[in-house]
């Protein structure tokens, strides 16, 4: 067992577990910041995890007197975003006369991330049929939780989205976000598109998850 082996590089097998106390567990931290340089503060927490399990076991059956053993408190790193000067060479519209279909979606794409949130697997499920236009809404079929969500789109959006369809074309049936065949677009396939896109623009920052924590931190300076 790699939890035990570890604790053993640390802990002499011939010393009596009975001695094992907070202050053992203090050094074995300082032990694993030694002896494992390149383990971050969550490997360092599997660890304890691990003994902290076959030890609070011990402590059931009398072999240790009862101590607490805590985790290591990891700082929070800050979500990466998009800054004000890269959104606007993104949302920066293309040359209508000139560009190709898959760069104009990929700048619709580009524009319902930042005014959504929403996930690529979701955005991949989205039909025509359901954006309602006299309500400004959108029915989100496919989500993390399983469950249907409508949520309200926002007037400059919704704009975006008349004028898209008047290229796109399509019955209500079809998918919102196509390929330039019309078909369905996959999960990794949009990664893609909008990694390209980015980098197209001058954007080294390719994730399209970064326009969810960009959504967010967008929300919450507003005070919503």
């Amino acid at each position: 067992m790699i939890v035990l082996n570890i604790f053993g590089e640390f802990f002499d097998e011939n010393n009596s577990c009975n001695i094992i106390d907070s202050n053992t567990i203090i050094e074995y931290i300082n032990f694993l910041k030694t002896a494992k340089p390149n383990a971050n503060f969550v490997t360092i927490n599997s660890y304890l995890r691990g003994i902290r399990a076959i030890l609070y076991y011990c402590m059931e059956l009398g072999y240790l007197s009862n101590f607490k053993i805590q985790l290591l408190k990891t700082e929070k790193k800050i979500k990466i975003t998009y800054t004000d000067c890269e959104l606007a060479l993104l949302l920066k519209k293309p040359n209508m006369n000139s560009c190709t279909f898959t760069e104009y979606r990929n700048w619709v794409v580009t524009n319902y991330l930042l005014a959504t949130g929403n996930r690529i697997s979701t955005i991949c499920n989205i039909k025509i049929q359901d954006i309602d236009f006299s309500s400004d809404t959108i029915i989100l079929t496919k989500t993390k939780n399983r469950k249907q969500q409508t949520i309200p789109l926002s007037r400059s959006l919704i704009l975006i989205l008349v004028e898209y369809l008047k290229f796109r074309k399509g019955s209500s049936e079809d998918y919102l976000f196509c390929n330039y065949c019309g078909k369905q677009l996959t999960r990794e396939g949009l990664e893609k598109a909008i990694s390209s896109y980015n980098r197209n623009h001058g954007v080294m920052k390719t994730s399209p998850h970064l326009y969810r924590n960009t959504f967010a931190k967008k929300w919450l300076l507003k005070g919503r």
